[in-house]
């Protein structure tokens, strides 16, 4: 905690408290959730502990990055990215009788999707998505965050039964105390796109028991007509009484009024970080925009001659255990984030020596997503930070399509997202 200063405190909740601190040595500003564990019972010092290992594993410019995580005596202290800009529910309260400008909308709604879609890839379920919980920084850039009680699906049809999170969001499942998925969070977004539209939520009433009969009907107040009937129909699909009837954030970002706003999103936010860091590269700014909306195919990273040998297999198997033990033991003072930029002499389709470290990470995952396929890439990505286990017959089989070269690709990965995101 010397490392710190606290500078006020940001909120209070069951699990403890947020307090805005600032660090010591750069000056720069973070939160800093403070729980109290001595109190918790096993179980959930688990959950205190895997909601660190969920923020490690998110990586992406649309979600509050996490910056490190200790023990002060009794409390586990997770310190996080702070966004200057404040929340979502914070702003929209700020408007009084103004309304946001729908292209406003749309892109704060569609940056609201890529961070979900990238944490629905990853099967995992935000479970407490509200407006309070999408923060904005200086430049009004949306920050997803409090993954405090998300939940790590096992299988893509594993489901969830803990109520939890807050009232005004709750999908007519959730009411109802039946299983849900990430349809529920579809919901979630729903009510935070009509907030948006109209400046209060889709659902409220006096008792908790008249909000649940409005939710379970599915019945809101009409949207003005100022805004498009497309963005109005939107709002009709994600608050569909039926999980089934809503769309998935992977549709909803193929919608063209949304997918057409991609490019220049991310172009807008590539360029925002260079100038936070000084740097100046159009050609990232381009490149980013345009492998988004053309994805290219390129060519699978090839295996050397004897891939198909046992012993080939085994010695990806120890590479993979060696990657793995490296990266969970390495301190983040380590000399691998001492060495400049991790992926300068890293070259894949699509990325430029020109192009800013986060462009250069994304491109990287893009292209290990797009050659492995999704679920085998994340599979082995998330073994080899230490967040889950595996069995060595799973393992071999998730590693069929990768070599020695590929894993160290991935490690180069993980370590240029930290020096990327977090530096």
């Amino acid at each position: 905690m010397d490392k710190y200063t606290k500078v006020r405190t940001i909120g209070k909740g069951s699990y403890g408290f947020a307090i805005l601190v600032r660090n010591n040595l750069s000056n720069k500003l973070y939160i800093m959730k403070v729980i109290d564990i001595a109190s918790l019972d096993r179980k959930q010092k688990e959950e205190a502990l895997n909601e660190i290992h969920v923020l490690r594993a998110m990586r992406h410019p649309y979600i509050v990055t996490y910056v490190e995580s200790f023990l002060e005596k009794r409390c586990l202290c997770i310190v996080m990215e702070y966004a200057e800009g404040g929340d979502l529910y914070t702003r929209l309260g700020q408007m009084k009788d103004n309304r946001l400008p729908e292209a406003v909308v749309l892109d704060w709604f569609v940056q609201i999707c890529l961070a979900m879609k990238y944490i629905h890839d990853r099967k995992i379920l935000h479970r407490d998505l509200k407006s309070q919980n999408i923060f904005l920084t200086a430049k009004d850039e949306i920050k997803v965050g409090d993954f405090g009680i998300a939940r790590v699906l096992q299988n893509t049809y594993d489901y969830a039964n803990t109520v939890i999170g807050t009232p005004y969001y709750l999908s007519p499942e959730m009411c109802q105390e039946l299983p849900y998925n990430q349809k529920s969070d579809i919901w979630s977004l729903g009510c935070i796109l009509y907030e948006m539209l109209t400046c209060k939520h889709a659902f409220s009433a006096n008792n908790m028991k008249g909000l649940v009969l409005k939710i379970l009907r599915g019945t809101y107040e009409p949207i003005l007509e100022v805004y498009s009937p497309e963005i109005r129909g939107l709002v009709a699909e994600l608050l569909q009484r039926e999980p089934i009837k809503r769309p998935s954030v992977k549709r909803i970002l193929e919608k063209e009024f949304l997918r057409a706003r991609i490019p220049g999103l991310l172009a807008r936010t590539v360029r925002l970080h260079e100038n936070a860091r000084g740097s100046s590269s159009k050609a990232s700014t381009k490149r980013t925009a345009s492998l988004q909306s053309e994805p290219h195919v390129s060519s699978p990273v090839q295996p050397s001659k004897g891939d198909t040998d046992v012993n080939l297999e085994e010695e990806v198997l120890a590479a993979v255990e060696e990657v793995r033990s490296s990266f969970t033991h390495r301190s983040k003072d380590s000399e691998e984030l001492q060495e400049g930029q991790p992926l300068d002499h890293v070259s894949v389709p699509g990325m430029a020596a020109t192009d800013s470290p986060q462009a250069k990470v994304e491109c990287l995952r893009m292209h290990l997503e797009r050659v492995f396929g999704l679920q085998d890439f994340v599979a082995v990505y998330r073994y080899l930070q230490g967040l889950v286990d595996g069995s060595t017959q799973e393992l071999s089989r998730r590693l069929r399509r990768f070599d020695v070269r590929s894993i160290q690709l991935v490690k180069q990965l993980l370590v240029a997202e930290e020096a990327a995101y977090t530096a």
